[in-house]
């Protein structure tokens, strides 16, 4: 458990504070992306994590982390949009009022700054 919190935090961080040029930016937000969404599949996927708040923020602030330091990255999009779907079902898992704000917040970013995005609807 505290394994996969340290790994977590790392990747948070990493997005967070890795910059690079524009190009090495773009191929490192995509990467970050990737391995983000594959924590997200094994949280769903994983019984003894599913439940641990701990972990589901610190997923949603990597995603969101990717969104706001590689916006010029393909999957920055997707990063806010998956960041705000997080904190949504943070809001109904967890009963908690605070996620669920957050995540208003960030679907009304998602649709202002990707409106054309075939994501906005579900946003």
């Amino acid at each position: 458990m505290k394994r996969t919190a340290l790994y977590l935090t790392i990747v948070a961080l990493i997005a967070m504070f890795s910059s690079f040029g524009d190009v090495h930016a773009q191929d490192r937000g995509e990467k970050l992306y990737v391995q983000t969404l594959e924590l997200y599949k094994s949280l769903a996927a994983d019984p003894s994590k599913v439940n641990n708040k701990e972990i589901w923020n610190t997923i949603a602030r990597a995603f969101y982390s990717i969104y706001s330091n590689y916006g010029n990255s393909e999957k920055a999009p997707n990063s806010l949009f998956l960041s705000g779907k997080m904190y949504e079902e943070m809001g109904d898992r967890f009963k908690s009022q605070d996620d669920l704000n957050t995540a208003v917040e960030y679907s009304r970013l998602f649709v202002k700054r990707y409106p054309d995005s075939n994501l906005a609807d579900d946003a």
